[in-house]
């Protein structure tokens, strides 16, 4: 495996506690969607992060693999998946990045998911690659909700209005490696093996106070703490008084959308 440097060294404690939670409607959709045209048995997750896809999907799928480069999201993942090993559930995690890894011989995924992780992964050679690991007529599912920094809620335009002045524009740490970033992923699957695409789109509401969205923009890796070097403290005392000026109650609604785009591979 090709030594990795992850984005997210250190934070995974974080993402497990902050980051909002996979819809469970969503796991539902997805294996309906799998188990028309394959076995629906196997799920691979690729950027698998502290296991928030695996633990929505593990009453509907037989078998899943997770993969993450890092080593700290690989621990959180398992200790939160501890309670479906105990229901006999056979569930493989593995350090590495897509572009390296092979399943183990034999093993061929019903579904691929990709939570929040698909721009962070070479696109089109990583779509061919999966063609080879994936059933007849296979799945991948790119799926992602609005962060931040594309909330439409006042208090979010606030918050990051204060994160920019702290320090500057969000940097995109993926560009360097993904320049396809910015392609619209419904169009990167039509021209992969997984060409035939479909949409699907769930509502989210969630409530945040000023430590889960502290707590929130630390666990990213645009955001996080150390960014702010010794300015940390001053951050947060303004970040509180900030909120504390639009909610004397300490309660943030936000009405977001979750994004489903699935491709299922042709022409095997």
């Amino acid at each position: 495996m090709s030594s990795v440097i992850s984005p997210f060294d250190g934070l995974a404690p974080l993402y497990r506690k902050y980051r909002p939670a996979f819809p469970s409607e969503t796991a539902a959709y997805l294996y309906d969607l799998a188990s028309q045209q394959t076995t629906g048995k196997n799920l691979l997750d690729v950027g698998v992060g502290t296991g928030q896809v695996m633990l929505a999907c593990a009453r509907h799928f037989e078998q899943m693999i997770g993969i993450d480069p890092d080593l700290g999201m690989l621990d959180e993942a398992s200790e939160a998946l501890k309670p479906v090993l105990a229901e006999r559930r056979l569930i493989r995690l593995f350090q590495s990045r897509v572009e390296d890894f092979t399943p183990p011989e034999g093993w061929k995924a019903s579904l691929v998911t990709f939570s929040r992780s698909f721009h962070w992964v070479e696109q089109d050679a990583t779509l061919i690659r999966l063609a080879g690991m994936t059933e007849p007529n296979g799945l991948v599912a790119l799926m992602s909700d609005r962060n931040f920094e594309r909330c439409e809620s006042e208090w979010c335009r606030a918050v990051m209005e204060l994160v920019r002045r702290f320090l500057g524009e969000p940097k995109r740490l993926w560009t360097a490696t993904n320049p396809h970033f910015y392609r619209e992923w419904g169009d990167v699957l039509k021209a992969s093996p997984f060409c035939d695409v479909e949409r699907a789109t769930f509502p989210v509401e969630r409530v945040w106070t000023y430590e889960t969205i502290l707590g929130y923009l630390y666990s990213t890796s645009t955001v996080a703490k150390h960014q702010f070097g010794d300015r940390s403290g001053e951050f947060e005392a303004e970040l509180k008084g900030l909120l504390t000026t639009l909610s004397s109650e300490d309660c943030f609604l936000e009405n977001d959308t979750w994004e489903v785009i699935v491709g299922r591979k042709r022409g095997d």
